[in-house]
């Protein structure tokens, strides 16, 4: 009995090891998730279980072993497969971490993730009566299950930006503790003409838009003040929010034409058949006129239908303008 717990044990791990590697595969190259004939060899991890199974069948018994043999060698050499599994998907998420400034944090966990089984497989390999393997890969297992289900709830799923409901726990947050030298501000913004652009091109290139949206503002997130959080959501619809903290009411006004400059560059890259305009909101938090988080959000809603308004308004004066000219 002893044998098999013992050899179920290392071949179930062995198998998590590859499964996990072609899970990290799929999640890092969207292409081939439903393309099965390109997941990894399988030859490897089914020699593997092939040879534990033999081990239990010629009754080799590490706990007995007090001298290193060559089938004690060869026994070790087994672990070296589900190790390699697990530290190739450790670089792959690494590499995306790096490339992938929105999912970093993430992708650093999966990376981290198999560490724990890997430096607990190298013990076992010297105290072969306790299980470290297994306890720690199944500790693992629950951290990273934790970590993605908080992914989960707290990310859009179409723009992978923060949903609503982070963004209304990071800013109760910090309007409950405003910093004294910095100022806290709230960039509100929707899609001008959405609508035309899901009735003339469909919802998917609406979608599309949606995404265009999100890559700006996470542009813009990445070159912010190094210190300075600058957190974009999806807010609901077309509807993003900003929030973010800077040391001026210029530098968030700032915010404002940087966004619509990025934006700008995207859309000229991608050749789109539409234009792609955002209008935007700005609300400053006064620490000495507090006020509540909703009414925040609707200082910064009232001024994004103003500056809406403007646009429609000069976009009216420009239309009057050509008609003339004809």
């Amino acid at each position: 009995m002893t044998f098999i717990l013992a050899t179920l044990n290392v071949i179930t791990i062995s198998l998590a090891a590859y499964f996990w590697c072609c899970f990290i595969k799929d999640m890092v190259d969207a292409t081939r998730v439903d393309d099965s004939k390109r997941k990894y060899p399988r030859g490897p991890i089914v020699c593997v279980c092939i040879a534990y199974t033999l081990f239990y069948g010629t009754g080799f018994d590490l706990s007995r072993i007090s001298e290193p043999t060559p089938l004690n060698a060869l026994y070790s050499l087994l672990f070296l497969v589900p190790i390699g599994y697990c530290l190739r998907a450790s670089y792959l998420c690494l590499r995306h971490a790096f490339t992938h400034y929105e999912e970093h944090t993430l992708y650093l966990a999966y990376a981290v993730f198999p560490l724990m089984p890997v430096v607990a497989s190298l013990f076992e390999l010297v105290f072969w009566m306790l299980p470290f393997m297994c306890y720690t890969f199944m500790g693992a297992i629950v951290f990273i299950y934790l970590f993605f289900l908080e992914s989960l709830i707290s990310k859009d799923t179409l723009t992978e930006l923060g949903n609503r409901n982070k963004l209304m726990s990071r800013l109760a947050s910090q309007l409950e503790a405003p910093p004294a030298d910095r100022l806290v501000f709230l960039l509100m913004m929707d899609v001008d003409r959405f609508k035309t652009i899901n009735d003339t091109y469909g919802h998917v290139e609406g979608d599309r838009a949606l995404r265009v949206i999100a890559e700006s503002l996470r542009s813009v997130e990445r070159q912010w003040k190094p210190g300075y959080p600058f957190f974009p959501a999806r807010y609901g619809g077309d509807e993003f929010i900003v929030l973010g903290e800077c040391e001026t009411r210029a530098e968030a006004d700032g915010a404002k034409t940087f966004l619509r400059l990025m934006l700008s560059e995207i859309v000229e890259d991608l050749h789109l058949p539409y234009q792609l305009e955002v209008s935007i909101g700005l609300a400053v938090f006064d620490r000495g006129k507090p006020c509540a988080l909703q009414a925040f959000i609707e200082r910064a809603d009232a001024a994004l239908y103003e500056d809406k308004r403007m646009r429609r308004a000069a976009r009216g004066q420009v239309e009057v303008a050509r008609r003339e000219a004809k």
